[in-house]
């Protein structure tokens, strides 16, 4: 007996020798069931609390199988009844679990393992498939003998009425029924004969056939309505939406859905079966089924969880699964261990027993497509998992394989037209970008698939906004791929990305960042394909192009390209691929402006530095627009925002060129922007929110200050910079006039509020009308009324943060009473106990440093404007940009002097005195410098403790040409670097001077550096470096010196000199005394026992002795230990020293140690490397060398430029010092940028992570790899950063293109940037300058002479 689907189906016939039961009379048939039943039922469990001895048990009724295949006809014949008998169906369903699963009968158990019980099982099986027939409500009226168990088991509707819901209680026995036979495959599976499987499996398709192929009955679903009613047989009910209501089997087939497809399917997997004639009988069936939507979604589990088996049985444990899990949802998921035979036929047959998913309710279409698209990305995780790759893993599937399985159905999928088809359509286009935009192992994709693919992307970016949508998420990476032919779909994408950026619509933030990512990607191809066509197709985007309804930034960017852009058609009248550019150029500007999300703003603002450097030397006016957007939208930004802006104006200094060309107030408004914006932040109450704003609007500032000498020439920009820098110097000292915000002179507070103002005012006046927006200008206002430096201040009604010098804040802090609460009283109020002030109207800790930030910010802007506008590089120096500070070594001219001295005392002794041999004066001109000679000719002085100021006196007989007047060097330490200055005292005008030019100066090479030879050796005064401007000027009395060209004319000289001396009168010891007056005798400058006095008098002509002076003037005696850190202080850099490795590889395969030896290159990353700097000796080199680790022989590419220096540490071309993987090892020991150009992009996380694993401490990866003639594709890898947002590095962000004539300078940006990032993450990072000058500080306060004003006047004489 078993339901009569399953004969229907021609799956089995039924036996005329069994159900027996079938002609009696419906109440014989229930009256002789319940009986037979109820003596059959297994006895209940004794209760917890009985403790006495358990009753006898039962005798054994059935003892012979004959015995239980009649009872078997009774009892199964209960599964039949009417639902109303539902308690002598539980009953039946109760004496069955217990066969089943507990206690069999004796006649069972007597023939384990044989045939009889393998028949046994598979009649319980088939006699539970009755129950799974919908019945129609029965016209007889309940027997009152139906009682006690039927009660129990009848279900009530919620509403209380007293019908039974008797399809409530059928689906309830149906479950209980499924569960049973679910965990009798479980637990009996194993001893299963494939005969026993089959049947099972046969009755279980009738069972789930009978109810699935019902019509939907929940309308809430939403698929009745797909399909009509008419001209449907009775067959395919189950595609029709007409429903009886009386019907009670769609109710049934909805509820039960679920369950009984999870357990065919568990059973099916179970039974490990690979007959082709069950799996086509289960695939004809299940095709029926799929226009419910839980079958979908038991199917794509299954798949799924196939997938990943199959995945971890061809590329091992690391990869996949280990075993079969089948997760539906939270209540239900299985684990299945079976053969790898089994689940590779069972993957291929289960995947297409769908059949075609095109052919689908749209609901059910996007799961099945969706199911699909979750299958391939198991392919595609192959190999990412993160960590070092131990094992070589056989390739993936390439993009053919998987299009070979799917192609058919997802490119049928991207062609349906119905709106309702709109999701499913879109998540077919996504899957298929997906696979497009894998990399290709083994072989180029198909030419039919690249067709196919590209007429979907062309319809899918000008269809509905789902597919639009769909493409952009999933085409981040497509145009780094070397597909032939895809540059075609650039136009197509350029277009979409203006319908989603700037057409209005509202779109998620997720979407605009992967519209982004693909705009990264098409910035260099207009320039690097300029002259290819874009083909006729273009002009049918009209619809996009200009209109008299487009901001004003839009008409700009038209009529600069316009201009730049002569020959955007070729000859034919056909546009050109650079008539994109200014496309691309508004989406930017544009999304910019209307972009809300912070790491979105971030991204566009790298997107546009990018552009800029792509396209400046093509479209100067690009820097100056740009910048004058970003300018506008700097006040309307969050913080993190407005720190990758000042990133971004930092790079766009570097093309001050353009902008000089282009527009020459650009910086201009830049600058009194920045300004203003660092006045209105000045103004807040809380300085340590606003710290790093400042500090990042300082440096900003400074750098287009310096970046040529524009500035000279705006003097009332100049003011307000100078006003700018003076209010956060002044941050901290109240009481200093220098900040214009004390109460000093009322005549000078006014005038130089009126400086302050003019200067905000007259430059204000010239600011353009806004580009963007007249609603941003409102920010500018109000930084345009607190640039007003005092003005504002004298006016603002507001407590200030506090009004003493920081100094003081310490004493007034241990000096300050405890006031009682009879104080305050008396004193009218209260002392504050706030966290700002700390209970003394004094600010706290954090107000303090961030105010000393600021200062130090200031005062280093300040710094470097004084130094380095208009003197940088250094001109007439040969050592370029690579030394800020002077080379001149204040030792060496003191050991020259010390000699020259050595040698005159000793010819002024007599030529018989004794021990004056040659080797003894040899000796004596080689022996140290003592700290004597040192006291001697040598002063160091502190001044304010900022500065140490060290004076070389320079002695007359010093000198090749003899210096009548005092002369001296000064030698400068400050934190900007170390600075030397030569000068002597002049009494007389030189009127008749005629200047000659002896070494003309030579064209300045920043590239150039000292050879061998061109190091500093002690020379004659004026001591300067090589190849310097030097101009000589003759002296007064040239006439009267001799000429001692030949020995013939100092013989005559001298021949002359001695008759002179003897023709002269002999002195007469009686003569006269004569009383006429005479001049006094000139001190003898050539006397080399003279003192020092040069340096006496320099201080005192200067002021510097001055009683007003002498608190900030120091000495600092002379000691080894000075002298010592002296030289330390002059190793300390000026600049920013930032080490970058770079290393070649051709794939991911390649072995650390391979990569850091000498190996062949190719010849783009050669050119890459000298992009990246310019080729210096090391043996000659004077700047930053890398580290000490280097060898001080060899080649290293270096870059420096007024903030920085860089060393790219490349092993193919230097060796370092010493052998082994020691030292190879420096080159992943030293970075914190890591560059590897890399030929084969594919899995760069993995060699990244083995680059890690060999102790590389990078915490930056830039993967270079190349994609196509001149293009080049930027991976950017993290460690140690988290998942923190990788928009915090740039300009280069992750996935963008970029093209060669850019490369070099985008990827050191982006090291040097990166390296910055790397720093402040640390915490502890502090600028070079701030470094020096907390040490030459400390210096001070450590040598410095602690005596009186006597002492320090008495030591200038001794």
């Amino acid at each position: 007996m078993f339901i009569d689907r399953v004969a229907e189906l021609g799956l089995l016939e039924h036996d005329p020798d069994s159900n027996i039961l079938r002609g009696f009379p419906l109440g014989v048939q229930k009256a002789l069931i319940a009986q037979v039943t109820h003596c059959l039922l297994p006895p209940p469990p004794p209760p917890s609390y009985v403790t006495a001895s358990p009753t006898p048990q039962q005798p054994e009724l059935l003892t012979s199988p004959a015995h239980v295949r009649w009872a078997m006809e009774i009892v199964g014949q209960g599964f039949a009844l009417p639902i109303e008998d539902s308690g002598v169906i539980w009953m039946t369903v109760a004496v069955y679990e217990s066969w089943l699963l507990n206690k069999r009968p004796v006649g069972i158990d007597q023939a384990i393992d044989t045939a009889v019980e393998q028949r046994f099982w598979q009649t319980i099986f088939e006699q539970f498939t009755l129950l799974f027939q919908p019945r129609p409500k029965s016209e007889m009226q309940q027997n009152p003998w139906i009682h006690d168990r039927s009660k129990s088991k009848d279900h009530h509707p919620a509403g209380g009425s007293d019908e039974p819901d008797l399809v409530g209680t059928h689906v309830e026995l149906c479950h209980a029924v499924l569960r049973i036979v679910c965990s009798a495959g479980r637990t009996l599976g194993a001893r299963f004969s494939e005969e026993t499987w089959i049947v099972l499996l046969k009755v279980m398709m009738g069972a789930a056939d009978c109810l699935l192929r019902e019509p939907v009955a929940d309308l809430s679903g939403g698929l009745s309505s797909y399909f009509p009613a008419d001209g449907l047989s009775k067959t395919d009910r189950h595609q029709t939406a007409v429903v009886d209501a009386e019907d009670p089997a769609p109710r049934m087939a909805d509820e039960l859905c679920e369950h009984i497809v999870r357990v065919l399917l568990e059973l099916w997997l179970r039974s490990k079966l690979m007959s082709v004639y069950m799996w086509d009988n289960l695939k004809t069936l299940f095709v029926l089924w799929t226009h419910r939507v839980k079958v979908i979604h038991q199917w794509n589990a299954t798949i799924l969880g196939l997938s990943e088996r199959v995945v971890g049985l061809l590329y091992g444990h690391a990869e996949g699964a280990d075993k079969l899990y089948i997760d539906v949802s939270e209540t239900y998921s299985v684990t299945l261990e079976l053969p790898s035979e089994f689940v590779v036929y069972a993957w291929h047959r289960l995947i297409y027993i769908l059949g075609n998913p095109n052919t689908l309710p749209a609901p059910n279409f996007e799961l099945a497509i969706q199911g699909i698209g979750r299958v391939i990305h198991v392919w595609h995780t192959i190999g990412t998992a993160d960590g070092p790759i131990l094992h070589d893993a056989p390739s993936v599937p390439d993009g053919n394989t998987l299009l070979h399985m799917f192609a058919a159905w997802l490119f049928e999928a991207t062609t349906q037209v119905p709106l309702e088809y709109a999701d499913g359509k879109a998540a077919a286009l996504g899957i298929l970008c997906r696979i497009f935009c894998q990399p290709q192992r083994r072989s180029p994709f198909q030419a039919t698939y690249l067709e196919r693919f590209y007429t979907a992307l062309k319809e899918g970016l000008r269809s509905d906004p789902e597919s639009l949508t769909a493409i952009l998420l999933n085409s981040c990476s497509l145009f780094t791929q070397p597909l032939h032919g895809l540059r075609i779909l650039v136009p197509d994408f350029v277009i979409a990305l203006k319908r989603v950026l700037n057409s209005g619509i509202p779109t998620t933030a997720e979407l605009r960042r992967c519209a982004y990512s693909v705009a990264s990607c098409l910035l260099p191809l207009p320039n690097h394909f300029r002259g290819v066509s874009l083909g006729p197709a273009w002009d049918r985007y009209e619809m996009y192009g200009a209109s008299a309804d487009d901001p004003l930034v839009a008409r700009t960017v038209r009529a600069m390209y316009a201009k730049a852009n002569d020959g955007a058609r070729s000859e034919s009248g056909e546009p050109l691929f650079r008539q994109l550019k200014h496309h691309l150029c508004e989406i930017l500007l544009l999304s910019l402006h209307s972009e809300s999300v912070p790491s979105n703003s971030r991204y566009l603002l790298h997107l546009l530095g990018i552009f800029v450097a792509e396209d400046a030397p093509f479209c100067p006016g690009l820097p100056a627009l740009v910048v004058r957007c970003i300018q506008e939208m700097l006040t309307a930004w969050p913080p993190d925002v407005a720190k990758t802006a000042f990133q971004t104006l930092n790079g766009l200094a570097g093309y001050y060129k353009y902008l000089r060309r282009d527009n020459k107030s650009c910086p201009k408004e830049l600058v009194m922007t920045l300004c203003r914006y660092i006045d209105s932040h000045l103004d807040e109450d809380n300085l340590v929110a606003a710290q790093s704003l400042i500090i990042a609007a300082y440096d900003c500032m400074t750098r287009w200050v310096v970046c040529g000498q524009w500035i000279v020439e705006e003097r009332a920009t100049l003011l307000s910079v100078i006003a700018t820098l003076s209010r956060g110097i002044a941050v901290l000292d109240r009481e200093d006039e220098f900040g214009a915000v004390g109460d000093g002179d009322a005549g000078a507070q006014s005038a130089w509020n009126s400086v302050v103002a003019s200067s905000h005012t007259a430059s204000g006046s010239s600011t353009p009308a806004p580009l963007l927006s007249n609603t941003q200008r409102d920010a500018h206002a109000v930084a345009g009324a607190a640039g007003n430096g005092a003005n504002l201040l004298a006016e603002k009604k507001k407590v200030p943060r506090h009004g003493m010098a920081a100094s003081k804040l310490i004493p007034k802090l241990r000096s300050q009473p405890a006031q009682t609460k009879d104080a305050e009283h008396k004193g009218g109020g209260f002392v504050s106990t706030g966290t700002k002030d700390a209970g003394l109207g004094l600010p706290t800790f954090a107000s303090l440093t961030a105010e000393m930030m600021i200062k130090g910010a200031a005062e280093m802007a300040l710094s470097r404007m004084a130094n380095q506008l208009g003197n940088f590089p250094p001109y007439g120096e040969r050592t370029g940009v690579s030394s800020i500070s002077s080379i001149w070594s204040e030792e060496e001219e003191l050991q020259r002097i010390v000699k020259v001295q050595r040698q005159l005392q000793r010819a002024k002794r007599k030529p018989h005195a004794v021990g004056n041999s040659e080797d003894q004066a040899i000796a004596e001109d080689e022996a140290p410098v003592t700290l004597q000679d040192y006291k001697r000719y040598m002063r160091y002085y502190a001044f304010d403790k900022r500065t140490v100021l060290g004076i070389l006196e320079t002695p007359a007989w010093v000198t090749s040409v003899p210096q009548r007047t005092p002369a001296m060097t000064m030698i400068l330490r400050d934190s900007s670097g170390k600075y030397t200055w030569m000068g002597s005292m002049k009494y007389v005008e030189d009127d008749n001077a005629e200047w000659t030019s002896v070494i003309a100066p030579p064209p300045f090479d920043s590239s150039s550096e000292l050879s061998q030879n061109d190091r500093p050796q002690p020379r004659s005064y004026p001591y300067t470096p090589r190849n310097a401007a030097v101009c000589n000027l003759p002296s007064v009395n040239d006439s009267a010196i001799p000429s001692l060209e030949s020995s013939e004319e100092t013989d005559r000289w001298r021949d002359a000199v001695a008759r002179t001396a003897a023709a002269r009168p002999q002195p007469r010891a009686l003569a006269k005394t004569r009383t006429a007056a005479n001049p006094p005798q000139a001190a003898d400058p050539m006397d080399p026992d003279l003192p020092t006095a040069s340096f006496r008098l320099f201080l005192a002509q200067t002021g510097y002795l001055a009683a007003a002076t002498r608190g900030k003037m120091w000495p600092l005696p002379i000691t080894d230990a000075l002298l010592a850190e002296l030289r330390r202080i002059d190793t300390l850099p000026e600049r920013d020293c930032i080490p970058v490795t770079v290393l070649f590889a051709r794939c991911w395969r390649d072995g650390v140690e391979d990569m850091l030896k000498g190996r062949t290159i190719t010849r783009d990353f050669d050119e890459f490397i000298h992009c990246l700097g310019w080729p210096v000796d090391l043996a000659t080199h004077r700047g930053y060398n890398g580290g000490s680790w280097r060898s001080p022989t060899g080649t290293a590419c270096y870059f420096a430029s007024k903030h920085v220096e860089v060393v790219f540490n490349v092993p193919y071309y230097s060796q370092a010092t010493g052998a082994g993987a020691g030292v190879e090892d420096m080159y992943l020991v030293t970075p914190t940028v890591c560059v590897v150009w890399l030929e084969d992009g594919y899995r760069h996380a993995a060699l990244q992570a083995r680059i890690v694993a060999a102790g590389c401490l990078a915490q930056v990866y830039l993967f270079i790899v190349p994609i196509h003639d001149g293009l080049f594709c930027i991976k950017v890898g993290k460690v140690g950063f988290g998942e923190e947002d990788k928009t915090t590095l740039g300009p280069i962000i992750d996935g963008a293109v970029i093209s060669r004539h850019s490369l070099g300078t985008l990827v050191r940006a982006t090291a040097v940037r990166a390296h910055a990032s790397c720093r402040a993450s640390k915490g502890n990072y502090r600028r070079p300058a701030l470094v020096r000058r907390h040490d030459i500080e400390g210096l001070c306060n450590k040598f410095r002479a602690t005596q009186g004003v006597g002492r320090f006047y008495a030591d200038l004489f001794s």
